[in-house]
């Protein structure tokens, strides 16, 4: 019973809890009260185990309004023990309400609203047929006193109950209405990715198969420059759709957990040269690398893949001048992608790390689903790093900043 379901959902017991314990000590508290006053007659031993079970509940239950992290069950037995025993040892239609009370508590947190109101209603009808009953009693004005306490006590009972139940329903419908819309945009967002990621993983395939079908296909016409051409295209194709799928794959184990980094001493010159000798040459030849740097403790793979992700951001969106930049102070190490570009606007400047998202207005770039920066980012945070952006005398700087290695 840690969860009630309501309507059409669950309620965690927590959101019940204030209002159940209210019921326990309202049920337990007109329970001692008849012990104190009818139960002169019977047993003492019985009367006093009784109403020390009950003034521990009602203690308990006071005390448990502010912290109802607790299971309602142990609580329910015990006292619905001491009720029963109550309403068998004295009787009469002024205990009726603490069981009933009980039975509604115990509807309305584990039953769906519309049964749990059906309960409410047999209930009621329970206690008006008490009460319009035959009570034995010593007289007349005995009798319609403890049927009108019978009902008193029964009317509080329910009145907290229903409040409750309608204000939980409440904020029930209100958080199915803004989960059903959250579900709604994120199925939106999922086929829009799908889509996305289908046309961009489709475009350098593209390129790959048909060149390489040219290549099969050949029948002499085609030069050696014509095929140096194709195999250059079908690598720098290859080499896109290799990055867009390790992309997807880094961003597909970050969410769940499972993404891991090593920690050694790496050169970030000599990654960054890497990249550089991976890349096509016509390109490559155009980056500027400069600057000189301490060790980082890194991944020296994640590096790699970082700092492949900020050129391909600057060759998409940047200027025609692109250069790689290494600096150091005390404690990091850093390595600059600058380029001579315009820059991102202002109003998309705090959602270029969210996955997914691209700039307004840039979708046109090929072999861009919006997930290089967020992963780079993640990739550099998992090695105690970050990655930062800012727009410095006309140029664009994204920064990837490492721990600093030890000298020794």
């Amino acid at each position: 019973m840690s969860t009630a379901s309501v309507a059409t959902g669950t309620i965690d017991f927590k959101e019940l809890a204030p209002t159940f314990h209210t019921v326990r000590a309202f049920t337990v508290a007109s329970t001692a009260a008849a012990l104190a006053v009818l139960g002169a007659a019977w047993d003492p031993r019985l009367v006093w185990t009784l109403l020390v079970l009950a003034g521990v509940a009602l203690v308990d239950a006071v005390l448990r309004r502010g912290r109802p992290e607790a299971s309602p069950r142990p609580r329910l037995l015990v006292e619905a023990l001491v009720v029963t025993l109550t309403v068998l040892l004295i009787g009469g239609p002024a205990l009726v309400a603490a069981p009933m009370a009980y039975l509604l508590t115990a509807a309305l947190l584990i039953l769906p609203l519309r049964r749990a109101l059906l309960v409410v209603a047999f209930l009621t009808a329970c206690v008006v047929g008490v009460f319009f009953s035959a009570i034995p009693a010593a007289d007349t004005q005995t009798q319609w006193w403890l049927g009108l306490g019978a009902v008193l006590v029964f009317l509080a009972a329910l009145s907290i109950l229903l409040v409750a139940s309608l204000r939980v329903n409440t904020k029930l419908r209100t958080r199915e209405a803004a989960l059903l819309t959250e579900a709604q945009a994120a199925n939106l967002a999922k086929t829009e990715l799908l889509a996305n990621v289908s046309h961009e993983l489709r475009t350098p395939l593209a390129g790959v198969v048909g060149f390489a079908q040219l290549l099969r296909d050949d029948t002499g016409l085609l030069t050696d420059a014509d095929r140096t051409e194709a195999i250059r295209s079908i690598a720098e194709q290859s080499f896109e759709l290799a990055a867009l799928i390790d992309d997807l794959l880094i961003a597909a184990r970050y969410e769940i957990g499972e993404l891991s980094v090593t920690a050694v001493r790496t050169s970030l010159r000599a990654q960054a040269a890497q990249v550089l000798e991976n890349w096509d040459q016509r390109i490559a030849a155009t980056i500027t690398l400069e600057g000189e740097t301490g060790p980082a403790v890194a991944d020296p793979a994640r590096v790699r893949q970082i700092v492949r992700n900020l050129i391909s951001n600057a060759l998409r969106y940047g200027g025609p001048k692109i250069g790689v930049l290494l600096t150091s102070d005390e404690t990091t190490t850093n390595i600059q992608v600058r380029d001579n570009g315009p820059g991102i606007p202002t109003e998309s400047e705090e959602h270029i790390f969210d996955a997914y998202y691209r700039v307004p207005g840039q979708s046109q770039h090929a072999a861009s689903i919006g997930l290089g920066l967020a992963v780079s980012r993640d990739l550099a945070r998992l090695m105690n790093g970050d990655i930062t952006y800012r727009r410095h005398e006309g140029e664009t700087i994204f920064e990837l900043q490492l721990p600093l290695a030890d000298k020794n």
